[in-house]
């Protein structure tokens, strides 16, 4: 089950608090700017160092690019249950990008002449933490989801990594499993 939540500083912003996770590989922050309200913009998610990714740089007309996606998401139906009470909308799992190139899978697309952009057809990553800034409550939440063994061994790493104390990553960015 979902270990027990890290109360951090309300009074830390997650734009001060992402330093610490500045060189962990796959940085992602979901900022809301905009005016906080209940159902719309109320929170903010800063995670990183993924324990999976899935990269497909180029798809291929009648593949499944999916494949990899549903398992993630069956593991965290296992750990999380879907619509759990008092959980932020994103406390880990997965996030990534999806460009219209990935459109391939599905039907028979021209190739550009050129990719000036070198962009993943897809690019999502398995990630078992997130800090979460509540804009409404005030609060400043690290999450860990028990998707292996090191749910405390995270938990220590996120705090290791907040008092600033340099540490390798916990995982390394593994390609996913066939």
């Amino acid at each position: 089950m979902l270990s027990l939540p890290l109360q951090l500083d309300p009074g830390s912003s997650l734009a001060d608090t992402a330093r610490f996770f500045a060189d962990d590989p796959f940085l992602l922050i979901l900022d809301s700017a905009g005016h906080h309200r209940e159902r719309d913009s109320r929170y903010s998610v800063l995670t990183s160092d993924p324990v999976n990714i899935c990269r497909i740089d180029n798809a291929i007309y009648g593949s499944d690019p999916f494949h990899t996606l549903r398992g993630w998401q069956q593991t965290l139906r296992s750990v999380v249950p879907p619509d759990s009470p008092g959980l932020p909308p994103f406390c880990g799992g997965i996030a990534g990008l999806l460009s219209y190139e990935l459109g391939a899978a599905f039907e028979r697309l021209p190739q550009p002449p050129v990719d000036a952009f070198h962009t993943p057809a897809l690019l999502a990553a398995l990630f078992d933490w997130a800090i979460v800034q509540d804009h409404l409550q005030n609060t400043l939440t690290a999450w860990v989801l028990p998707l292996h063994d090191a749910g405390t061994e995270r938990l220590d790493w996120i705090r290791r990594r907040l008092q600033g104390t340099s540490c390798q990553a916990l995982h390394s960015a593994a390609p996913p499993p066939a």
